[in-house]
């Protein structure tokens, strides 16, 4: 069975220049900030979660312009992240944190400024725990169709960079046009577990399927009908999912999930 959800997602990270003299420093590295997750954006504990930076210090500019020599600690402990983009200060980042915790403040360390560094980051690491396919989708001018997990890259057909809503790119499709991305390591055996996840901004119209996903000879695509029923189309006469009003004109995160029914 295929479902539609909504979910939303926020979340706070804390830079501070305070450092905790407790807190090992790592040999190699001149400077460091102290980055706090706030316990209150998280609902439950997580394991192994992708986290997301976002984030302008001016004082990073001592990094390589490039931002190879960016690191992250937890303790004496390396974190694995993918730097998405550094300019100016301006760094953005998945970094794989071990544990969250919904009850207290979870803390690393960003470091920078380390002038033999070889390039710190381990993109394909951050997306290990059962990714098949990330993409991120450039910067919002031009179209980046890599896969994060360096497994399954897209392939654009005829579709276009477009600013995108969680931090800068995105992927626009009109009539026709089309994103294919190839899914090595999904399951698709009979009751296999999967979840493609999304942020979608749908103007219309009514009545199309502007996204879809294929399990083996299955397509489900992600349809609008005139009676204001969206959601994933099964092929067996029904859409799973929730009204239309919520999900055309302005950006939701969608996912669909396969569950063994």
């Amino acid at each position: 069975m295929v479902a539609a959800l909504l979910v939303a997602s926020c979340g706070r990270l804390h830079f501070t220049d305070q450092p905790d003299a407790a807190s090992t420093w790592v040999a190699g590295w001149r400077a460091r900030k102290l980055v706090t997750i706030d316990h209150a954006q998280v609902a439950g504990d997580l394991a192994a979660f992708p986290v997301l930076l976002d984030a302008v210090a001016p004082d990073l500019a001592p990094a390589f312009a490039d931002g190879h020599d960016i690191a992250f600690f937890a303790g004496a402990d390396a974190l694995a992240y993918e730097r998405e983009a550094f300019d100016n200060g301006h760094v953005i980042a998945w970094i794989r944190v071990p544990a969250l915790s919904a009850e207290v403040d979870t803390s690393l360390y960003l470091y920078f400024d380390n002038a033999t560094a070889a390039d710190q980051q381990q993109a394909s690491a951050v997306w290990s725990e059962h990714f098949t396919g990330v993409y991120h989708f450039g910067d919002g001018t031009t179209l980046d169709s890599r896969d994060a997990t360096g497994v399954n890259d897209g392939t654009p057909n005829t579709a276009i960079a477009a600013p995108g809503t969680i931090v800068r790119g995105g992927v626009a499709f009109a009539g026709t046009t089309t994103f294919w991305a190839p899914t090595t390591g999904m399951d698709t055996s009979a009751g296999g577990l999967n979840t493609v996840s999304f942020w979608l901004d749908y103007t219309g119209p009514i009545g199309n399927g502007p996204v879809a996903f294929v399990v083996g000879s299955n397509v489900y695509d992600l349809w609008f009908q005139a009676n204001a029923c969206a959601g994933f189309n099964t092929q067996a006469s029904e859409v799973l999912g929730t009204t239309a009003t919520p999900l055309t004109g302005h950006w939701v995160h969608v996912a669909a999930v396969s569950v063994d029914s």
